[in-house]
């Protein structure tokens, strides 16, 4: 069975959904998927992490220029870090956008995408040096799309057949 209300699925014998916490009621439509429901939170929340990168290379923009600007060797070198790794988000955007407009059209490859992603804290440490600290806040967004999916994992592999 799945939410009604957030598509995840329901362990049998819940009075509740674990994940949102509203009411189960049994019916024939919670014993199927809504590929509807589920593929809109997916889109949503691609779009919270895209977002959430975006304002990361923006940061990392702005505090790349303040940087070149105040000159001296220190300064140089910590403003050509901070472009790298903006320019490393840009291409992190680009791919989520790009991933984003596939899964629209048609659901494919979505377990297989969160499933490959690194672990927890590895998947932490990489954001936050890449982001530079402010790549915690987009770290937070990745981790909870993967978390999305990874719970709801049978439902879009039902969705992807």
């Amino acid at each position: 069975m799945f939410c009604g209300k957030c598509g995840a699925a329901i362990k049998p014998g819940a009075r509740f959904c674990s994940a949102c916490g509203a009411r189960v009621t049994v019916s024939p439509v919670n014993n199927r998927v809504d590929g509807s429901l589920l593929m809109s939170q997916l889109i949503k929340k691609l779009r919270s992490e895209i977002f959430a990168w975006s304002v990361v290379v923006l940061v990392q923009c702005i505090v790349s220029v303040i940087l070149f600007s105040q000159g001296g060797g220190e300064n140089i070198f910590s403003g050509i870090i901070c472009s790298v790794c903006a320019l490393l988000n840009i291409g992190s955007v680009y791919d989520d956008y790009t991933f984003l407009n596939q899964i629209k059209n048609k659901p494919a490859g979505i377990v297989a995408r969160y499933e490959s992603m690194p672990g927890f804290w590895v998947a932490f440490i990489w954001s936050v040096t890449r982001g530079l600290g402010v790549g915690l806040i987009a770290w937070i967004f990745t981790m909870l799309t993967r978390s999305f999916v990874l719970d709801n994992r049978q439902s879009f592999l039902e969705l992807e057949e």
